[in-house]
């Protein structure tokens, strides 16, 4: 978990040397992919017609890269996140058969980049998770599921049949330097409450600038203010 803090916090330093490079030939280590899978042999067995929504974040494959620590070990790969797998696939080129979908395989030691947003992968937590905000004493991460609710058929004739369907779920987790997580509350009242050795001065700084904290881009202001207070606790 240290490694993956160390890391991040130089990948900010790192990042604007990286948006200078040209990447011209796709670059990966084999070591860092599992086999592709038996799935991908035939796509239209992953999009059923008779299921609704899709397991993907994004459906279509976006570029990225692969790093290691600190250092760049991939050049112009594309990638698509699997959230009901939780998994991370890849293409060398976006006109790739999708038999040729490969697998990243899960290690604390690998972070990607996809289309800005930096992806690690947790192993006390065993998932993917978005880096939000890197702070003094909490990080805030984000996690995507996707569930597949099954198909329900009619009981009678006044019912309907229902198709399966992917529900999509959002969690955040504000994490602490030694690799603690707990997870923030999705109702607004709950989740004010969270901050509970700084409630009422969070409370206040929300009505103060009327924020909506069920915002995503509020609430990584709101987990920056409470990270620079210098006792707080949860």
């Amino acid at each position: 978990m240290m490694k993956t803090l160390y890391f991040l916090l130089a990948f900010c330093s790192i990042n604007n040397v990286i948006a200078q490079f040209t990447f011209t030939t796709p670059i990966i280590d084999e070591a860092y992919i599992t086999t592709s899978s038996e799935r991908y042999t035939n796509i239209t067995e992953y999009f059923p017609d008779d299921v609704l929504g899709s397991p993907y974040v994004e459906d279509v494959f976006q570029p990225g890269e692969i790093y290691e620590d600190n250092k760049l070990i991939s050049k112009k790969l594309y990638f698509r996140y699997n959230a009901a797998e939780d998994d991370i696939e890849i293409k060398k080129t976006m006109g790739d058969d999708d038999s040729k979908i490969m697998i990243l395989m899960k290690t604390p030691s690998i972070y990607v980049k996809i289309a800005g947003n930096l992806i690690i992968y947790d192993e006390s937590a065993n998932g993917y998770f978005q880096i939000l905000f890197l702070g003094n004493t909490f990080n805030l991460y984000k996690k995507l599921n996707k569930k597949l609710r099954p198909a329900r058929r009619a009981r009678n004739s006044f019912e309907k049949n229902v198709l399966a369907k992917y529900m999509d779920e959002t969690m955040y987790f504000l994490v602490t330097k030694e690799g603690d997580f707990y997870k923030i509350p999705a109702k607004r009242k709950k989740r004010l409450q969270f901050f509970s050795s700084k409630k009422s001065d969070i409370e206040k700084y929300v009505t103060k600038y009327d924020l909506d904290i069920n915002d995503e881009d509020i609430l990584i202001k709101l987990i920056r203010y409470f990270d620079s207070f210098e006792d707080t606790s949860l």
